[in-house]
């Protein structure tokens, strides 16, 4: 079986319990890579003493899946119009609210999560989720393509064969346009515009598979983002990064890729602060300062903001 003819769908439940269909010519996900898992399960060893030493086996007791793809973060091509990514924001506790004609918001949320039913065909097998719910992260450096990682745990469902159906449709995942200073006009950490080789983000979604007498899933009862820079080293006049750690100061890290109507992916952190010392390093011959700290709300449920416009 070839890992490069897999094909991922998926689409949001109704509600806990109520899983979805998802059709190739509506739901497919456009991946780079995808990582599903055949079986998630705990085992419970059975310890019996009978006079002589050996095992006497294992039960399963509690079962569950994981699927890890990557999938590219790029414009949307309309002003007002959702990101592919949509459904998978959501399924990671992210709102969406559309502006005609202006913007896709994505904020995150602290109720009322969305479940995904997620297929994964990997050339002649169907993996299932149900019930399914995630975290994201993103690597977003210079030269190279932005890419959200997405991690989903759901129920288990037995593996059938099934061949890759045909019909998927692709043409919402528009090219991305890689980092750099032409297409990426706006990064700033803390109100400056820093020379930046690296940034990255984690919303760190809790995941947890709770195995309970009339219940059975997925539950996340908390989210520590974190993010993580790297920037040549600037003198103190322009910023004291040292002090800034130490007085545990809290600003905003932006970032604004693409130009254009329907070309710009927005990146909002209104409070950042420095949770690691920040570190010096030799980057070919250059002082670069990396650090990282963790991502915390202003007025709440506004940790990450993703804006599409």
């Amino acid at each position: 079986m070839l890992m490069r003819k897999m094909l991922v769908l998926a689409v949001a439940q109704a509600g806990l319990g109520v899983p979805g269909a998802p059709v190739p010519g509506a739901n497919a996900i456009q991946v780079r890579t995808a990582s599903p898992s055949l079986l998630n399960a705990e085992y419970q060893k059975r310890t019996l003493l009978k006079g002589n030493k050996g095992n006497y086996g294992t039960f399963t007791v509690a079962e569950h899946n994981v699927i890890e793809f990557e999938c590219e973060l790029a414009q949307v091509g309309a002003a007002g119009t959702a990101s592919p990514l949509a459904p998978l924001l959501k399924g990671c506790g992210f709102s969406e609210t559309i502006s005609a004609g202006v913007s896709a918001v994505y904020a995150p949320v602290s109720t009322d999560p969305t479940y995904l039913t997620i297929w994964c065909y990997l050339d002649g097998v169907l993996v299932k989720l149900e019930d399914a719910w995630g975290t994201v992260s993103c690597e977003l450096n210079p030269k190279a393509i932005p890419v959200a990682k997405f991690r989903f745990m759901g129920n288990y469902k037995a593996v059938t064969d099934a061949a890759i159906p045909g019909g998927a449709s692709f043409v919402a995942f528009l090219k991305p346009k890689p980092l750099g200073k032409t297409n990426t006009p706006t990064f700033t950490v803390h109100g400056i515009a820093v020379k930046a080789s690296a940034f990255s983000w984690d919303l760190a979604n809790k995941l947890d598979w709770r195995a309970l007498m009339n219940f059975e899933g997925v539950s996340s009862v908390d989210r520590e983002p974190t993010a993580r820079v790297a920037f040549e080293l600037t003198t103190v006049a322009i910023k004291d990064w040292a002090a800034t750690a130490l007085a545990n100061t809290e600003a905003a890290i932006q970032m604004i890729h693409g130009v254009g109507a329907g070309n710009i992916v927005q990146i909002d952190m209104p409070k950042f602060m420095f949770t690691a010392d920040p570190a010096i390093q030799d980057v070919g011959g250059i002082a670069f300062l990396s650090g990282q700290g963790s991502v915390n709300p202003n007025a709440g449920d506004d940790e990450i903001v993703l804006t599409f416009k």
